[in-house]
């Protein structure tokens, strides 16, 4: 940003008065003196833009438009300051709004650096730039003001009584008892442990205690507009830590000045190094099963199409089949977020793309779309304001809570549901709340108005054999497969002979059962029983692990890879964090590809051509964990696989835990259960370092 220059006059208030355009503006002394001493502020460069500070000490967090440095000029004597600078496209009006928004902006600076004593405010439509002295008792008085205003009970204004009570008064009493009763759920989540912990007490954690620190910068790189930043451990090898690919992050500074300068996600983490994508660059050291059949139909019919779901993730799933019918659609929300394949429907890239640089050209695209898709989070979007759709459809619905998945509803004069609540229901921290019944979705309680429910029991997903598991755990036997090629389906291995060759030689390969049930194509369900291995858990700092399962499932990946299978159809699944932090680094290490790793929250409403689970858990003294006592887990476990599921655990261990033990017990008696020797891992080392030297 060039040196900018403009006038104003110190007058009896922040930023009262202007000149003419071609001088320094004038500001008077920040103490609140009656002092005639004025100043003249030179903008000399551009610092920083959007810089976002949270603020602990005042209560505040901002994003600053620009940081600047300036020169201040009183008298004889020069001083330079980093002072915040507010941009205004709006019409110029010096409201005291504007001004008491730089005040607060000054507060954010002392944050980090020297008290800039002012803060600028320029009208871009005019060029016009205001000093505005930020005062002692304006800087005390704002922020109390704030929080008074924030603490009022009874801060609705007078005038606005009547239109509220014309408003509401068509409310019945189990209207406001519905409302109260949620007011109260969400009221005990915020306050959960596990929310407290990660959010409210995160300013005051010293950077040792961090799951990250003394981190350092190895690359930063710009790419279609994300900020891809690699860093690795001052010492050499990362920590052990629970973070994973996906997971939100906040970047601070070692010093606790440094609180929060970034917020972004991990998008690869491993032994040595952590990759994440940012929200801001460092340039120095701190340096559904049928949803899209549904979309199609109304698509067209000529309707508009409101589509969301929780998660990116879920979105874009649908999204993508869309795209293969040359279905048009606007996909809201930041694009380092959305699939790939789907960021060319961004509103950003088609912005880019078409050139659209006015309000009237990106009303024109807002009102083209027939289908706009976004998650359920997406809703203070601006399109809304001015959109009603004719149909909004959510995926995914069982796992949304109510409050969340009534948003999307209002913008539609009709809406569909799609979910299963044999699935995982939403996620709630605190146990109050969840027995208060805050797990309960929407999607659940409309299910008790039988009229406006319809079971879907074909599904297009699963094969026959993989189908069972689920129709005899969960659905009843009502599940069926929607064609013969769906129910026959097996995987495609294009080099499986050749594999089967090798191990042959390495591993007598027909003398092994369990290589015959884990590879045969026609053999869809294998459990492979680690009790004679062993395969024991470790419980550590981090969480639970099972370092022989993990080997086991990187082997497995192996050779469905060396057989000819893509790394993109393979899936692993397991529940806690440490396994798949440790089944990552062991992949890491061999020659297999990009394979994803995850939990079994994460697969929702996914699926892959391979599915292999690790259970982790095997003890002897009867050690139990919650995550394998839940039976819809278990449910989206075994569900994610089209054409082949490997369940990897101890069979004596899990028999301990109801949902398994039922499916255990099936696949006993249809004889899918193999036994793996003992010492197994340790010889299939040797073979897959046999098999990489070929």
């Amino acid at each position: 940003m060039p040196p900018r220059t403009g006038t104003g006059d110190s007058g009896t208030g922040p930023g009262s008065g202007f000149g003419a355009p071609d001088e320094p503006p004038e500001l008077g002394p920040s103490d609140g003196s009656n002092s005639d001493a004025t100043c003249h502020i030179e903008v000399l460069k551009s610092l920083d833009i959007e810089e976002s500070i949270w603020s602990p000490r005042f209560g505040l967090k901002g994003k600053i438009d620009v940081t600047v440095g300036v020169k201040i000029h009183r008298g004889c004597k020069t001083k330079y300051r980093v002072m915040p600078l507010e941009l205004k496209t709006g019409k110029e009006s010096n409201s005291i709004e504007h001004r008491s928004q730089l005040v607060l902006y000054t507060l954010l600076s002392q944050e980090r650096r020297a008290d800039p004593e002012a803060g600028l405010l320029l009208y871009l439509k005019t060029g016009n730039m205001y000093p505005v002295p930020a005062k002692h008792l304006d800087k005390r008085g704002i922020p109390r003001r704030a929080v008074e205003q924030q603490m009022d009970d009874n801060s609705i204004p007078i005038g606005m009584l009547p239109k509220i009570k014309e408003e509401t008064q068509h409310l019945k009493l189990t209207h406001l008892e519905y409302f109260s009763l949620w007011c109260l759920m969400l009221t005990l989540e915020s306050q959960s442990k596990d929310n407290k912990k990660n959010h409210q007490n995160i300013c005051l954690m010293p950077s040792s205690e961090m799951l990250c620190s003394m981190l350092k910068i190895r690359n930063s790189t710009v790419c279609d507009g994300q900020y891809l930043h690699t860093f690795q451990h001052k010492n050499g090898a990362m920590p052990i830590t629970n973070l994973m690919a996906g997971d939100r992050i906040i970047l601070s500074g070692e010093e606790r000045t440094l609180f929060a300068l970034s917020r972004g996600y991990v998008k690869e983490i491993n032994m040595t190094m952590v990759t994440c994508l940012l929200d801001r660059r460092f340039c120095s050291p701190l340096q559904y099963l049928f949803s899209d059949y549904h979309v199609r139909i109304l698509y067209a019919c000529g309707f508009s199409v409101l589509l969301t779901s929780y998660t990116h993730s879920a979105v874009d799933n649908i999204l993508l089949k869309l795209a293969k019918f040359k279905i048009g659609f606007l996909r809201l929300g930041q694009t380092q977020k959305v699939h790939p394949d789907i960021q060319k429907f961004t509103e950003e890239e088609i912005c880019r793309s078409k050139s659209i640089n006015s309000l009237a050209l990106l009303e024109e695209l807002y009102n083209s779309q027939l289908i706009v898709a976004t998650t359920c989070m997406g809703i203070n979007h601006p399109i809304f304001s001015r959109k009603v759709f004719d149909f909004c459809i959510v995926d995914e619905a069982s796992q949304i809570s109510q409050p969340v998945c009534l948003g999307p509803l209002f913008f539609s004069r009709r809406f569909v549901l799609v979910g299963d609540h044999q699935q995982l229901p939403p996620l709630v921290l605190n146990r109050e709340a969840r027995a208060l019944g805050m797990s309960e979705s929407l999607f659940k309680r409309l299910e008790r108005n039988k009229n406006a429910v319809v079971q879907l029991t074909v599904q297009y997903r699963m094969n026959s054999q993989i189908m069972s598991l689920s129709n005899k755990l969960t659905y009843e036997g009502k599940l069926e497969c929607g064609s013969d090629k769906v129910a026959n389906a097996v995987i495609n291995l294009p080099n499986f002979k050749d594999v089967k060759l090798e191990l042959e030689f390495f591993a007598d390969y027909s003398e092994n059962p369990w290589l015959v049930g884990a590879f045969e194509p026609n053999n869809s369900v294998c459990f492979l029983n680690t009790d004679k291995v062993p395969a024991p858990e470790q419980v550590e700092k981090g969480g639970v692990s099972n370092i022989t399962e993990a080997k086991l499932i990187v082997f497995l990946t192996s050779i469905f890879i060396k057989a000819g299978c893509n790394p993109s159809d393979i899936g692993i699944i397991a529940p806690y964090r440490q396994q798949l932090k440790i089944i990552n680094d062991l992949l890491a290490h061999s020659s297999v590809g990009k394979v994803e790793v995850n939990t079994v929250d994460k697969y929702q409403g996914r699926d892959k051509s391979i599915i292999l689970v690790s259970f982790v858990r095997s003890n002897k003294d009867g050690t139990l964990g919650e995550l394998l006592k839940d039976c819809r887990r278990l449910n989206v476990a075994i569900t994610r696989a089209k054409h082949k599921l490997i369940l990897l655990g101890c069979v004596p261990s899990l028999n301990r835990y109801p949902p398994l033990g039922k499916l255990l017990h099936h696949l006993n008696s249809e004889k899918l259960i193999i036994d793996l020797p003992s010492g197994e891992h340790e010889s299939l080392c040797h073979t897959l370092g046999d098999f990489q030297r070929r």
